[in-house]
C-alpha cells in the first residue's frame, strides 16, 4: 500500500456556521453506570449506543444470552470505543453482563463540543488537547473564511505540521499515540489513524460535519 501526501481523510457534510467554543474548565467526576435489561441483541446495541453517546464508563444489564461470545458478536463497530472489557455472570436471577468502556480521547472531546454537559467526562489529559485543539484553531481560522477553506486551512496545517512515521511503521514499534489526534497534533508524527482523529477534532471545533471513513 502507498501512501502520499495527498489523502482523503473525511467525507465532510457542510454546515455554514461558525461557534467559538469555551475552555473546559469542569473537574472529572466519577460516571455511574447505566442499568437496564434487554431482550434481544437490537435492545443490547441501543444499550451500548446510548451509554456511548453519554461517555458513560460502564454499562449493567441483564441479558438474554448465557455465552459471553454472543455478547463479542453484537458489541462490533462501536463509535469512538478506543477497547472495551465484557463480564458476564449467569445465575438462577438471570444473565448479568458489564461492560467497561474506553473511549478514544477525540472522540470525548468531540462529544462534549456537541454535548458541554459532558465536560465532567474528559480528565486532565482530554482538557490539554482541546484547549491545545482551540488554540490551533484561534491562530488558523477566521470568521470571515467559508468552509471549505475552513477545511481546506486545517488539512495544510496537519500536512504541514506532522509527519507519517514510516520508520516506526517499518519496524512494528508505533506507539499508542501514532493512531492519536495526540500524537499528530502534540508530537507531530502517526499513521492514517491519527492524521483522521486529528482533522476530525479540529472539524468538529469549526462546526463542520465530519464522519471518519474506514
Amino acid at each position: 500500500m502507498k501512501f502520499t501526501s495527498k489523502f482523503v481523510l473525511l467525507l465532510s457534510t457542510v454546515l455554514i456556521a461558525f461557534s467559538a467554543h469555551q475552555p473546559l474548565l469542569h473537574a472529572k467526576v466519577p460516571i455511574s453506570s447505566a442499568s437496564s435489561v434487554a431482550h434481544n441483541s437490537t435492545e443490547i446495541k441501543s444499550l451500548i449506543n446510548e451509554a456511548i453517546e453519554n461517555l458513560d464508563s460502564v454499562v449493567t444489564f441483564k441479558g438474554p444470552y448465557s455465552s459471553i461470545n454472543q455478547y463479542k458478536d453484537v458489541l462490533t463497530d462501536l463509535p469512538g470505543v478506543s477497547s472495551y472489557n465484557l463480564s458476564l455472570t449467569s445465575s438462577n436471577n438471570g444473565n448479568q453482563v458489564t461492560v467497561n468502556l474506553n473511549y478514544k480521547q477525540a472522540y470525548k472531546i468531540s462529544r462534549t463540543i456537541s454535548n458541554p454537559s459532558l465536560a465532567n467526562r474528559l480528565d486532565k489529559s482530554d482538557r490539554e488537547l482541546y484547549s491545545f485543539a482551540q488554540s490551533i484553531i484561534s491562530k488558523i481560522i477566521t470568521p470571515d473564511m467559508t468552509p471549505y477553506e475552513k477545511e481546506l486551512t486545517i488539512h495544510d496545517y496537519i500536512v504541514n505540521n506532522a509527519s507519517y512515521d514510516y520508520v516506526n511503521l517499518q519496524r512494528n514499534t508505533l506507539p499508542d499515540s501514532a493512531y492519536t489526534a495526540a500524537g499528530i497534533l502534540f508530537e507531530k508524527s502517526g499513521v492514517c489513524q491519527g492524521y483522521s482523529e486529528a482533522f476530525k477534532l479540529l472539524l468538529d471545533l469549526v462546526g463542520i460535519e465530519n464522519q471518519i471513513v474506514i
